[in-house]
């Protein structure tokens, strides 16, 4: 089991205009933080890195799972900053095993579950998906093991935005964590079933999906 957690919650969420945090979304009745939440509870060391309105996760989090120890981390400049700075404000350096998580990502438990398996032998654990959308992060396998993580090449496969890693500097200099990720490539990969919301087409493709499930 992975004992050190993060998850990357700061965010406005601004193309999708709902004027909540992402991970308080609702799909089929539960909050996206609690799918989550149940997927990690046995983890010892959790931490959600907040932003923009983080009372509304501190206290969702804090009545709908009271007997989670969760570590709180509030990033001020949530509007000026993203998802490294987040980071850097949990960790200069990552040097124990650890999950990165971003917020508004819907995992299945099967899938989380290998993912977990894996990453008892190998680290870096990079996550991918089968591609969804042309305008995103995408990633280039060998033999299971990604070589090139971009926006501006073509694959089979996308960056999920779950990472598992330890001795990692955390360089504010990179926008994005895919961008810490590439400095260890080549790095295994596992991949899974996962939904990733970022647009109002994204949430509507995931809501059907639950209604049919």
């Amino acid at each position: 089991m992975i004992n050190n957690i993060v998850i990357l919650a700061a965010g406005l969420g601004s193309r999708l205009g709902l004027e909540i945090p992402k991970c308080l979304i609702t799909i089929k009745n539960k909050k996206i933080i609690d799918y989550q939440l149940d997927l990690i509870k046995h983890a010892k060391n959790i931490t959600i890195v907040t932003g923009y309105k983080a009372s509304q996760i501190k206290d969702h989090v804090s009545l709908k799972w009271p007997s989670l120890n969760v570590n709180y981390i509030n990033n001020g400049d949530f509007e000026k900053t993203n998802n490294v700075y987040s980071l850097s404000l949990a960790f200069d350096k990552i040097d124990t095993p650890t999950l990165i998580m971003m917020s508004d990502l819907l995992i299945s438990r099967k899938s989380f579950e290998a993912f977990i398996n894996k990453s008892n032998t190998t680290c870096p654990l990079i996550a991918i998906t089968k591609k969804k959308s042309r305008d995103s992060v995408q990633v280039k396998v060998k033999q299971n093991k990604a070589i090139l993580i971009s926006r501006e090449i073509e694959s089979e496969y996308e960056w999920v935005g779950m990472y598992y890693t330890k001795n990692l500097i955390v360089d504010i200099g990179a926008s994005y964590i895919y961008e810490l990720a590439s400095s260890r490539l080549p790095s295994d990969t596992q991949l899974i079933e996962s939904h990733e919301i970022d647009t109002p087409e994204d949430l509507l493709n995931t809501k059907r999906l639950f209604q049919e499930t």
